[in-house]
């Protein structure tokens, strides 16, 4: 970008060089330094991924991929945070973390079936809507832990599961006796994006997806299946954190 600055047409006239308003001046300077920082992709200020953990040949042969993992050096993840909520008003208590880091938005509805029976829990979700819905035994026999083992095993072969949008953990033991909202929110920075190939790993798609994200190690766990693409597809991986974008990473398929 600094090179792209000096190649202006009438740089030479326009940018002056000798100090006509100090404030401006060192505005100037700031904007320029700055433009260095971003040709240079100082990895002080931004983020690049540093390494890549397929587990097996990435092949068209090879069958989907679990537990794939990509680590992100230098600035990391800024200062981006993972929103969060907990329940408040049934005697177990659940915390919720969404699992990519941004701000956005979660609502989780606790409602209450009696039409389950043995303390059971079901869930309904949609992931472009950012809504989850838990619905669980009425009698007070569901507990806290049934309800994340519904959210965090939710494998339903079509649609979206739950799992690739919250992760959640008790945090106090004890059924779950209570209609209630939780709103998983306060994530600072711009949304985290990524993509390999054609793929999106985020819009909540079983086989193609991120399942876990670890703001303070850096490292984002995947899952991601090439059997549908042609040995010799060339595969850009574009990682986007608190708004900057790493540097792309190539794969080719075997």
């Amino acid at each position: 970008m600094s090179k792209s600055i000096e190649a202006v047409p009438t740089y030479s006239t326009r940018w002056h060089q000798q100090r006509i308003n100090r404030r401006l001046d060192d505005r100037d300077n700031v904007i320029k330094e700055a433009m260095e920082l971003l040709e240079n992709h100082d990895a002080t200020v931004m983020p690049a991924i540093s390494a890549m953990a397929m587990g097996a040949d990435f092949t068209v042969g090879g069958g989907a991929l679990t537990g794939c993992t990509m680590t992100v050096n230098g600035a990391g993840f800024g200062s981006s945070t993972q929103p969060s909520g907990s329940t408040a008003d049934s005697t177990g208590q659940v915390d919720f973390v969404a699992l990519v880091p941004g701000d956005h938005d979660i609502t989780i509805t606790i409602t209450m079936d009696g039409a389950l029976g043995g303390g059971a829990a079901t869930i309904t979700n949609n992931v472009a809507a950012g809504t989850i819905a838990v619905s669980v035994e009425s009698d007070g026999s569901t507990t806290a832990a049934t309800v994340i083992d519904e959210i965090n095993n939710d494998s339903a072969t079509s649609g979206h599961t739950a799992m690739l949008m919250v992760l959640s953990s008790v945090d106090t033991p004890g059924v779950m006796d209570a209609a209630e909202s939780v709103s998983v929110t306060d994530g600072v920075g711009e949304v985290m994006t990524l993509s390999m190939g054609a793929q999106d790993l985020l819009d909540g798609t079983l086989g193609d997806c991120v399942t876990a994200v670890n703001t303070t190690t850096g490292v984002i766990t995947f899952s991601i299946d090439p059997s549908d693409d042609t040995a010799g597809d060339i595969w850009p991986t574009y990682l986007r954190l608190d708004g900057c974008l790493c540097p792309v990473i190539t794969l080719a398929i075997g």
